[in-house]
């Protein structure tokens, strides 16, 4: 045997073959994949006191915010936050409901149009599928509430970028915001001051919005005082 024909025989058995096409991941399961780790490094940066690594991800909301969608948006939820504790959340919850499973049937569809139009689907994980089982316990809203924090600023934001599209009949923006000051404030980790510090603006806009911006200056007030503080 040649030293040719032993290379051959050698060969990979998990080489791809030719002419078939790597299966693309879904956009929603990119969003999850790079929250998680957004997850991870304002949680690293919160056990070191340092705050660079929350403000790296506060720097990325640009990005973050095109790349999240109900799916992953829902799905980060579910997996993370605590359980709804107030009418307010259980109605962006089911908004969110909603707006997932209205994606996810939109894709079922466009996959049997055109298998019925001879065409070959799309090569792309399907998100029920293709998302994680489980999250990192040190991720979950329980044993991290900086987290939850984050992935209720990201929510909030969602809701407000697409608010011409969605059915918030039952749901004020500013409430939603205001709970999640609330929270922020009660945790008063100045780890997370560039997290609270998006909260207040986004209320603040939607007061502004409203002609309603009179009425929270006692807050932001209390807010500014804080945060010219040297200690918690």
């Amino acid at each position: 045997m040649t030293a040719d024909t032993a290379s051959k025989s050698k060969k990979s058995p998990e080489a791809p073959e030719e002419g078939v096409a790597t299966p693309a991941k879904h956009p929603s399961v990119v969003a999850v994949e790079a929250e998680l780790s957004s997850l991870r490094l304002i949680a690293q940066s919160v056990a070191s006191k340092d705050y660079r690594g929350v403000n790296r991800v506060i720097r990325g909301l640009p990005q973050a915010r095109r790349r999240v969608d109900a799916v992953s948006l829902e799905y980060l939820t579910r997996m993370i936050l605590l359980p709804s504790a107030s009418k307010v959340e259980d109605a962006w919850r089911k908004v969110l409901e909603q707006e997932a499973k209205r994606a996810q049937q939109e894709v079922e569809m466009v996959d049997v149009e055109e298998k019925q139009d001879g065409k070959s689907p799309q090569a792309q994980v399907a998100p029920a599928e293709a998302l994680p089982s489980s999250v990192p316990s040190n991720l979950i809203e329980a044993e991290f509430p900086g987290g939850g924090a984050y992935i209720r600023l990201m929510i909030l934001i969602w809701l407000m970028d697409n608010e011409r599209n969605l059915d918030l009949s039952s749901l004020k923006l500013t409430e939603v915001a205001r709970e999640l000051v609330d929270r922020l404030q009660k945790l008063n980790q100045r780890s997370l001051d560039a997290i609270n510090a998006k909260g207040l603006f986004y209320y603040s806009l939607l007061h502004e919005r409203e002609g309603t911006l009179r009425s929270i200056r006692p807050l932001l007030y209390r807010s500014y005082r804080t945060s010219v503080l040297k200690q918690d």
